[in-house]
């Protein structure tokens, strides 16, 4: 067998490895972390944190908001007339459009402020999210969702001829694991509606850091605890529960502990720095293999690498320090023959 043939079924079989992960592990302990910050309190932290719409209401008072599923939201709740609690449903995280694409969401609530007007609803997407720079704006993201959210209400909550009844939508994204610049910041955006003072559009970033600097408190602790995959199940729900006064049921007491066992799995710190530099070793001797062995130019052999534009300024460096590794040698070896 070759070396460019065995390179190619190294390749497969990270591939597969790959896959094997996202369903083994990724997936599943997303699934469980999005069910965490979906918790009556922890979504009251958040709400309250990130919209300023909320500030007026105790933590306490939001976790106690009626919470429902989408099909039980009455007429008079979808109207916002003659509601006297907050309640919050919710609502189905996939999104279709008549054109055949469909966006998914974390999750997604339609929430009713407990003041009985009809301006008195926000939709609310909340999203998790590890990379900053997934190779795209995020800013650019959380508009297609505002965007798209705000297009499902035609029909339902406005018609046409009349937009007064469009709802305020606010995208939340929580960042569990930034660059060390953006830990424990939270960045609010506001988009002023044309006809009103009042914003219509919310963007807010939550980046997480944990113990960094003096602004790990408040929502930033809570949710890095929360998420942490270094912390024991014990310990993140003794600090929820004496910190944060959150009551710890047994349900959620079994989600944080689903969720621990999961992270030995996903250990997304160790995948970076071992599986990852494994998978860099293999791209990078695979390239330099096309170009020795098949006179290949460099850049057709990290696209033949599979290597993204995104992460080819990286691999050029990665083989300019090899490159100048291999001259050191080949002169320290030179130096040691003459001698």
């Amino acid at each position: 067998m070759t070396k460019h043939r065995k390179e190619k079924d190294r390749a497969h079989k990270d591939s597969i490895a790959d896959a094997v992960y996202e369903t083994e592990y990724r997936k599943p302990y997303d699934a469980v972390c999005s069910a965490l910050t979906g918790d009556n309190w922890i979504r009251a932290y958040i709400l309250a944190a990130a919209l300023p719409l909320f500030g007026q209401y105790a933590i306490s008072d939001i976790a106690n908001w009626k919470t429902l599923p989408q099909q039980e939201m009455s007429r008079s709740l979808r109207h916002g007339t003659n509601v006297k609690e907050g309640t919050i449903t919710r609502m189905d995280t996939v999104i279709k459009s008549v054109n055949g694409g469909t966006m998914i969401l974390d999750q997604f609530y339609r929430v009713c402020l407990p003041n009985g007007k009809p301006d008195s609803q926000i939709l609310v997407n909340v999203e998790l999210q590890n990379n900053t720079h997934p190779g795209y704006r995020i800013s650019d993201r959380a508009l297609a969702h505002i965007w798209k959210i705000g297009s499902e209400q035609r029909g339902r909550d406005y018609v046409p001829a009349n937009y007064s009844p469009l709802l305020s939508v606010a995208s939340i994204w929580i960042f569990t694991d930034p660059p060390k610049k953006y830990a424990n910041q939270l960045i609010i955006e506001a988009f002023p509606q044309k006809v009103a003072s009042e914003p219509k559009q919310f963007i807010a970033f939550i980046y997480l850091g944990g113990p960094v600097n003096d602004r790990y408190k408040g929502i930033f602790k809570l949710l890095h605890v929360l998420l942490s995959s270094e912390m024991s199940a014990q310990k993140k729900c003794r600090i929820l529960q004496e910190e944060f006064e959150i009551p710890i049921s047994t349900t959620f007491r079994k989600e944080v502990e689903s969720m621990c066992n999961l992270s030995q799995g996903v250990f997304e710190k160790g995948e970076r720095r071992g599986m990852a530099k494994e998978r860099d070793r293999a791209t990078l001797k695979f390239i330099q293999n096309l170009m020795s062995m098949e006179n290949i130019p460099l850049m057709r052999a990290m696209e033949l690498a599979g290597v993204q534009k995104k992460d080819e300024e990286r691999y050029l460096r990665m083989l300019n320090q090899r490159s100048k590794k291999k001259a050191v040698h080949r002169r320290m070896r030179n130096s040691a023959g003459r001698v």
